[in-house]
């Protein structure tokens, strides 16, 4: 049953939520947006984000998308609510790409402590990078590389950090090609 609808994705069905309750403009009103806001700012767990009901409808979501299967649903959706919930406004930069720099907005040393985190520790470290970049990053592409926290996000950040955005290139020569 976890394929009934996976066709949406979660950087779409978090993008649908957050302009609803989110957006400065959200259609639940700027008064419930900014209070939502607030309450997010307050949040030092994910699963205290729990206790919001605009969390609870993003879980709705994605449950219903077919998402929701995987190990420690409740700890991604509540951390990507937490996170997504403290973004007034869209901005389409990669998340990574505004930490790093130069110079680095978030210091190498603080991004290490971030890429080193697993997904239980991680909503700390990333509150206070984000806090460092002003929340003006991506949020749907920082919801979807939340959920998928893992070896292949945190290389991809590493690269966007250090102002790598290439894609790995495939050697066109062989060893015994290039000793001779």
């Amino acid at each position: 049953m976890a394929e009934k609808n996976k066709n949406l994705s979660v950087r779409r069905i978090t993008f649908d939520w957050w302009r609803d309750h989110c957006q400065s403009d959200a259609q639940a009103g700027y008064g419930n947006a900014r209070k939502f806001r607030a309450a997010c700012r307050r949040l030092r767990s994910p699963l205290q984000a729990y206790t919001l009901g605009e969390t609870v409808a993003l879980h709705r979501a994605l449950a219903k998308a077919g998402y929701g299967e995987e190990e420690h649903p409740t700890i991604r959706v509540g951390m990507i609510s937490a996170l997504l919930g403290q973004f007034g406004n869209l901005n389409e930069a990669p998340v990574a790409a505004k930490m790093g720099g130069n110079p680095p907005a978030v210091t190498p040393l603080r991004f290490q402590t971030l890429i080193r985190s697993d997904r239980a520790a991680l909503m700390a470290p990333l509150r206070r990078a984000l806090t460092q970049i002003k929340f003006e990053c991506d949020p749907t592409s920082l919801a979807s590389d939340v959920y998928y926290w893992g070896d292949d996000v945190k290389a991809r950040w590493c690269l966007q950090y250090y102002g790598d955005t290439q894609p790995l290139q495939t050697a066109t020569t062989t060893p015994e090609e290039t000793s001779a």
